[in-house]
């Protein structure tokens, strides 16, 4: 996988799969009430509300996500919000000759954009690949909305405007396969007068429950007033009111966002059962103790208390990217990268992130072996090709 847009979508999957199963995310304009409705749809309990307030050249930020708090969805403090949906892959060419942007491009836009149209300009100077998995919506205070699908753009047209889990440039609009949009769009078509009870109703129509987890936050951003509606775990009795101006000016912060709220026994009940992924254990032994002794930690974990414990390879190769990149610790991560091949001999990625990781070490032949026996397992893997043709030119 190349540096930039896929190291960005790693990342995002590091230590909680953030890539969800569902989320639902819409928004409406009436006036100066601009109104953008989310339900945040996965598996890991942990979820957070982080500020970043303004400092010379930064917009003021308010950011919402999981426990590696990677944003998954904000709003600044001029108004402009953003969330987040996972989809199938989908390749981003058109793009692709364009400079990887070396950091979080989502954040670049909320620390220095205020619109829609100066969001788009700036993500328009970079490479979009990280988007072949993901899909954006941006909002801003005008009621002006886009939802960026790689390299497409849909502009907002009529009153309202909606994303879930599918791209719509490949479907025509009366075929849209997603039930959630259909009840969303079913709502809002149906309510000509727009309010934070309607979008909290459409919350809750459209919100997930199940063993993998569900809904686990909601939040309704009302972006002239300045103000969030925060719900938690799809109970839509029991919400908060965040004043966006009022939490920056108490400086940097975060808050656990369960413990806003008062005991749910369907939160709790679900919390004992989900497992701790294994790349947090590992991390923390690696940075503390070594590459080795987590390595042991990670066998005995296997070993004695393998259901406790997630140790799924994208866990793994998360873990692996951000010591290849965040922390630059190639050698640990080639022995992250190498266990992750061990432990899913036919996965093809776990051999296409072990060649970039010989490949940014500088070890070329490596990096083409292991390229190679990627392309044998996905013939169809066109990282590897074209990773082999800059290799072997």
């Amino acid at each position: 996988m190349k540096k930039g847009g896929l190291l960005l979508v790693l990342l995002w999957l590091l230590f909680t799969y953030i890539f969800s199963f569902g989320c639902t995310i819409f928004t409406t304009a009436e006036g100066d009430l601009v109104l953008v409705g989310n339900n945040e749809d996965w598996k890991n309990p942990n979820t957070k509300v982080w500020f970043k307030p303004a400092e010379e050249g930064k917009y003021g930020r308010v950011y919402f996500g999981f426990d590696n708090f990677f944003p998954q969805g904000g709003v600044n403090d001029q108004g402009l919000c953003f969330d987040w949906t996972a989809t199938q892959l989908l390749e981003v060419e058109n793009s692709a000759d364009k400079p990887v942007y070396e950091g979080n491009l989502i954040e670049k836009v909320m620390e220095e954009c205020a619109t829609v149209d100066e969001a788009l300009a700036l993500l328009d100077q970079f490479s979009k690949k990280f988007f072949e998995r993901a899909q954006l919506m941006i909002v801003d205070k005008t009621g002006d909305a886009a939802i960026v699908e790689g390299d497409i753009i849909h502009r907002k047209e009529g009153k309202y405007q909606i994303l879930t889990n599918f791209y719509q440039s490949q479907y025509e609009p009366d075929s849209f396969p997603c039930t959630r949009y259909k009840i969303a769009d079913r709502m809002l078509s149906e309510n000509e007068n727009i309010s934070i009870d309607l979008f909290r109703k459409i919350l809750s129509a459209v919100h997930q429950e199940g063993d993998w987890g569900g809904t686990q936050y909601s939040n309704i951003y009302d972006l002239n007033a300045g103000l969030i509606y925060l719900y938690h775990f799809h109970n839509f009795e029991d919400g908060m009111l965040i004043e966006i101006d009022t939490e920056l000016a108490k400086g940097e912060n975060f808050y656990d966002i369960p413990m806003l709220f008062p005991d749910n026994f369907a939160y709790i009940s679900y919390k004992e059962t989900v497992p701790i992924p294994i790349a947090k254990v590992l991390y923390e032994i690696i940075h503390e103790q070594g590459i080795k002794d987590a390595l042991k930690e990670y066998n005995r974990l296997k070993e004695e208390e393998s259901e406790k414990y997630d140790f799924g390879e994208w866990i793994i190769n998360g873990l692996g990217y951000k010591l290849l990149y965040t922390d630059k610790r190639i050698d640990d991560a080639i022995e992250i990268f190498k266990l992750n091949v061990k432990e899913y001999p036919d996965a093809y990625n776990t051999y296409d992130s072990l060649g970039e990781a010989f490949m940014v070490k500088g070890n070329k032949k490596k990096a083409v072996k292991y390229y190679r026996e990627s392309l044998d397992l996905n013939p169809n893997n066109t990282n590897a090709v074209k990773m082999l043709e800059k290799l072997e030119s």
